[in-house]
């Protein structure tokens, strides 16, 4: 499966000579150690899965129309209470920069998407 929404992200970091690594399958525990290597990691997902998330009565995801997207995972804040929220610079919201998603809605629409992560190569650290 090749993802067209992320396709032109990595084209676009190709041309500015941006290496990157792509990687389907990834597990949560990766995409950790990538942010803490300082890697830039770029995930695919569905959009309507972050932005207008929707539940059943029992709090289960619901199924939503596709909205291919990609975004940059900044980081991830493991909070007092237990829960796990994934921070996103996300282009396709208003207020996107530092958005903040639950752990579960994230691997939700990550997972719908193969967990792919594109890992740009930062030459600038």
């Amino acid at each position: 499966m090749d993802l067209t929404y992320s396709s032109t992200t990595l084209q676009s970091l190709k041309s500015l000579a941006i290496e990157t690594y792509r990687s389907y399958n990834t597990s949560f525990a990766t995409l950790q150690d990538a942010l803490s290597m300082g890697d830039k990691p770029i995930v695919g997902l569905d959009g309507n899965k972050i932005w207008q998330p929707q539940y059943d009565q029992y709090g289960n995801s619901l199924e939503q129309k596709d909205a291919d997207h990609a975004v940059w995972v900044t980081g991830i804040n493991y909070e007092f209470d237990g829960s796990v929220d994934i921070i996103l610079n996300d282009s396709g919201t208003p207020n996107g920069c530092s958005s903040v998603v639950e752990y579960n809605d994230f691997m939700n629409t990550w997972s719908d998407h193969d967990s792919f992560v594109a890992s740009a190569d930062n030459s600038f650290v």
